[in-house]
């Protein structure tokens, strides 16, 4: 991929298929990516017309598709030992979709108190459906399922204004914000209760995908401690937490988020301590983002939920561990953050003249809907790491491409973070935590990429000395209903 890809785009898929008499033997099936702009794509399938007779001296790859893998026709169909692993809702007893407001502008906010004040607004029953629609427009409007004037109507007389309701959503991936959650009424789409009571402090919710609703590799595997929005990367992720809470009248118990059948899998020896739980969310979290994991199991991961290889050695399972919550910590915003000395020098804001940041600085006024202004590394400006503009006099520096590229979910995180801040949708200029915020994001992700290795190494290392398991005890994982895009 491009590091200065236009962003999200319209995928294409061109499948040839040529008969030529009666089928003798195995059918051979080739495959291969073209990235870029249209030209460019067709310039090389011009430069290669003339290695037809040859298919492996061009840029295409023999694939051997089975049915066990669903005939997966993309590189990446899942190595020999990937398909005897076992996957996500096979080791965790239950996921959640996230929230669907179909009301973001007004449920959800990035500032906590401009959030309460137009939601106080909206439980004032001295104020009629006019007043309260010039504050809170989409809530007075009527939608699919959504009745806006019978919906206040019943929340007046049964529930009224609750603080404790603005709660911490994630909203896309290091871009937490303030949600108004209800638990009854269509006030919210779809609330989803059932995953808000497993929301509290000390649970964590690992991100990912039954299948992708776009073409590239996989790239989800987020570690949330919030809710998370539907949207929170395409419409279709769900998370999986590392515990659940039971509530049965006033007694309430804490039990980790596992299957008893995969525990009874397990030697003693390996889930004997009580914090077996915990080092095994967080090895699921250090495979999922391991760099040759996503690539050589690429075409399974696209078609069905992940498979996890299980260390047969307790060692194995610390160490894997270990680089899990390093990621996690990494990905999670309520995590306080240091950056090494080698990566402090990136990202930093500056002008063009040199002089301190003042006034209007702030304002973030390039557009981020498309390219986005990314200088890359160059002597265009003096030499420089890259260079992230947010208005014509305003950068941060030092910002590699291949962290200004780097998307979860195939969402570009600086790029879409920035798009959300313009000051024609924000209203204000940046304040200065959140320029320095940035900076952080521009830290963190090199930090995460600088991971990549250790992650692959540990990643062979278990691959190499997996637990083998009996599956079929395993059953078929239970299915959810695919979460709805938002409106």
């Amino acid at each position: 991929k491009d590091a200065l890809s236009v962003g999200i785009t319209v995928s294409t898929a061109i499948t040839t298929l040529v008969r030529r008499g009666p089928t003798v033997g195995q059918a051979e099936v080739w495959y291969r990516d073209l990235w870029g702009q249209g030209q460019e794509k067709r310039d090389l399938l011009a430069s290669e017309a003339d290695k037809r007779g040859d298919p492996s001296a061009n840029s295409l790859v023999r694939l051997q598709p089975e049915e066990r893998a669903r005939f997966t026709l993309r590189p990446g169909g899942g190595n020999e030992s990937y398909l005897s692993w076992p996957m996500l809702p096979q080791i965790f007893a239950r996921y959640f979709p996230g929230v669907k407001t179909s009301r973001d502008a007004d449920l959800v906010s990035i500032d906590r108190k401009p959030l309460e004040t137009r939601m106080r607004q909206y439980f004032d029953a001295r104020l009629s459906d006019a007043q309260v629609a010039e504050v809170a427009p989409v809530l007075m409007k009527d939608a699919s399922r959504y009745e806006a004037s019978a919906t206040r109507k019943e929340l007046l007389r049964t529930s009224g204004f609750r603080e404790d309701h603005i709660v911490r959503v994630a909203y896309r991936p290091l871009d937490d914000r303030w949600l108004y959650w209800e638990g009854t009424t269509k006030l919210l789409d779809e609330k989803r209760a059932d995953f808000f009571e497993q929301v509290f402090p000390g649970n964590l919710y690992i991100e990912t995908v039954r299948r992708q609703r776009r073409s590239g590799e996989f790239d989800n595997g987020a570690i949330l401690a919030h809710t998370m929005d539907i949207n929170y990367v395409d419409g279709s992720a769900c998370c999986f937490p590392l515990l659940l809470r039971h509530q049965e009248g006033l007694f309430q118990t804490i039990m980790p988020n596992l299957r008893a059948e995969f525990t009874e899998l397990l030697p003693a020896e390996l889930v004997g301590a009580p914090d077996f739980h915990t080092l095994l969310f967080y090895h699921v979290a250090a495979i999922l983002n391991a760099p040759l994991y996503r690539h050589e199991n690429a075409g399974t991961l696209e078609r069905d939920w992940p498979r996890i290889p299980i260390p047969a050695e307790r060692a194995a399972l610390e160490a894997s561990a270990a680089l899990g919550q390093r990621v996690a910590d990494l990905l999670r915003p309520d995590i306080a953050f240091t950056a090494s000395p080698e990566l402090a020098r990136l990202g930093q804001p500056a002008r063009i003249d040199g002089e301190q940041l003042r006034g209007d600085d702030l304002r973030v006024t390039v557009r981020y809907g498309g390219v986005g202004h990314y200088e890359p590394p160059g002597d265009a400006a003096g030499a420089h790491g890259g260079r992230i503009w947010w208005n014509d006099a305003c950068y941060w520096d030092n910002v590699p491409p291949e962290v200004w590229a780097f998307t979860i979910g195939g969402y570009p995180i600086i790029k879409k973070w920035l798009d959300y801040r313009h000051v024609e949708k924000l209203g204000r200029p940046l304040r200065t935590e959140e320029a320095l915020y940035v900076q952080e994001m521009i830290q963190r992700i090199a930090a995460l990429l600088a991971l990549g290795p250790h992650l692959d190494a540990h990643y062979a290392a278990i691959k190499a000395a997996t637990l083998p398991l009996d599956l079929a005890r395993l059953g078929k994982p239970s299915l959810v209903a695919e979460p709805a895009l938002e409106e």
